[in-house]
């Protein structure tokens, strides 16, 4: 599978979690390799990281706010406020605040300890679910498209090119 392939996979299943159909998502973790898999996943949570940083935490695109020594507690708080958002507009895929929280902060501090709490399955869908509330909540589909189309070339570098 060619990058932008894997790219086209993650724009329609987020298109499908924010119409609140996980099908695309489901038969993608079905019917992919494991390491097409990891392509998907990389794009994915590069994406989430992204559109986090762009909401909490905005810096100059392409550049990442350094928070290996822990989250201030002003994004923290803005964490915890999406994440109840995403429990309550999302709660036709049974997300929980507290794993929505576990995974924003994973993905902002660029750990992956979050697989020591939830399973790679888990982690996947809530990525894809508050990746999807967060590009969808105040955007229509052109907009969306825009802000897709001016992140990726940062996403496409993220898995090693186009």
């Amino acid at each position: 599978m060619r990058n932008e392939q894997a790219m086209n996979i993650v724009r329609e299943s987020l298109r499908g979690m924010a119409a609140q159909d996980s099908r695309p998502l489901e038969t993608i973790l079905r019917g992919v390799s494991d390491g097409d898999l990891l392509t998907i996943f990389t794009l994915a949570f590069t994406l989430l990281t992204q559109a986090l940083v762009d909401r909490v935490a905005p810096v100059p695109r392409g550049l990442m706010p350094d928070f290996r020594k822990g989250l201030p507690t002003h994004v923290d708080a803005e964490l915890y406020r999406i994440a109840a958002e995403v429990a309550v507009s999302q709660e036709w895929a049974e997300v929980s605040s507290k794993d929505a929280h576990t995974v924003m902060c994973g993905a902002l501090v660029m750990q992956r300890t979050f697989f020591d709490e939830l399973s790679p399955e888990k982690i996947i869908g809530l990525g894809f679910v508050i990746a999807a509330h967060l590009l969808y909540a105040n955007r229509d589909d052109g907009q969306v498209a825009d802000y897709l189309d001016e992140l990726e070339p940062i996403l496409l570098t993220a898995v090693g090119g186009g």
